[in-house]
């Protein structure tokens, strides 16, 4: 159990307020065993590298500075798509990792323990640190060799650091996660299309919406147009030909526009914004594989949002075949 530091007889010692609440949770670990825990996620698209992962693990021992360490030790795991991992027990092991493997890395979990002696409490307190690096490029593309549906993959997988500290002087705690929060904002971002993912909650707005303008359009024409068709002494057989003609154009265009609309859905929705691990081959092949992808995709909404364009300003040259059509 941890003990406060007996005072002499006859003198006084002045406690700060956080010391006694540095002392208090000492003494609730110390009876209860138990200790608490802090999490926080990070989830913009980070490319994390080899040196990320160093600079990770030499934050951690310059934080050490700081306190009296009695023992502190770090492991690393490396997860694979293949369903292989390495855990290597120490940052020197996992320096010498073979560069050369063609798995794509899924996630690295670097572990870090501290045994430190506060001062004003007798007994060490052990700190476990987790930070979890996770490749949502890789996760992706496990659920595409799963055959997961399109639509879903840009919903899977928004973290790309999590990390869990558990402690028990909360002040210990806050530093480290304040170290972590140092680390992460210097890794660089992975991609630019960062914005893409607010379109993305719109996207199934597009197809009704090209359908309404083009509609809007087409409607506004043959309006405009029938003034010039049919007139008080126009047959009967003219305007039913008229209005036939003037119905299916409508709902060829509605039908059209709405399938164009679902084109520029489609592409929006597989522009994936993701963070990846670089650590070896198989990882440089598949960030070039989604960035080859997204290049398609950005490719098939320009086209789509043209095909919609065109579709609406043709409306008028539609409208002029049909009066010349309707006068034969």
């Amino acid at each position: 159990m941890s003990k406060i530091r007996p005072i002499p007889p006859g003198s006084t010692e002045i406690v700060d307020e956080s010391d006694r609440f540095k002392i208090a949770q000492a003494i609730y670990s110390a009876v209860t065993g138990k200790t608490e825990k802090l999490s926080r996620t990070y989830s913009k698209d980070y490319l994390i590298t080899l040196d990320d992962i160093q600079q990770l693990h030499l934050k951690c021992q310059q934080a050490c500075g700081q306190w009296t360490v009695l023992n502190k030790s770090e492991s690393i795991t490396v997860h694979h798509l293949d369903d292989n991992k390495e855990v290597f027990s120490s940052y020197k092991r996992f320096s010498i990792y073979d560069h050369s493997k063609t798995s794509p890395t899924e996630s690295i979990v670097y572990e870090f323990n501290l045994l430190l002696q506060l001062p004003k409490v007798e007994k060490p307190q052990h700190y476990k640190v987790v930070v979890r690096t996770l490749s949502r490029a890789a996760m992706i593309r496990r659920m595409e060799q799963e055959m997961a549906p399109p639509p879903l993959l840009s919903f899977f997988g928004s973290s790309s650091i999590v990390v869990d500290i558990e402690y028990v002087d909360y002040v210990v705690a806050r530093n480290i996660l304040g170290m972590i929060d140092s680390w992460v904002s210097e890794i660089e971002r992975h991609s630019n299309l960062w914005w893409i993912r607010h379109i993305q909650r719109f996207t199934h707005w597009v197809p009704p919406v090209s359908q309404f303008l083009a509609i809007a359009f087409i409607g506004l024409s043959l309006f405009t147009a029938t003034a010039g068709v049919i007139v008080d002494s126009s047959p009967p057989p003219l305007v039913a030909r008229w209005l036939i003609l003037s119905g299916t154009v409508i709902a060829l265009t509605a039908l059209l526009a709405r399938r164009l609309g679902s084109l520029v859905e489609s592409g929006l929705d597989q522009i994936l914004t993701l963070s990846a691990i670089q650590l070896n081959k198989g990882d440089q092949r598949l960030i070039q594989r989604y960035r080859n992808r997204n290049i398609l995709k950005v490719i098939q909404v320009l086209g789509g949002v043209v095909g919609v364009t065109a579709h609406a300003v043709g409306a008028n040259f539609l409208t002029d075949w049909l009066k010349l059509l309707i006068h034969k």
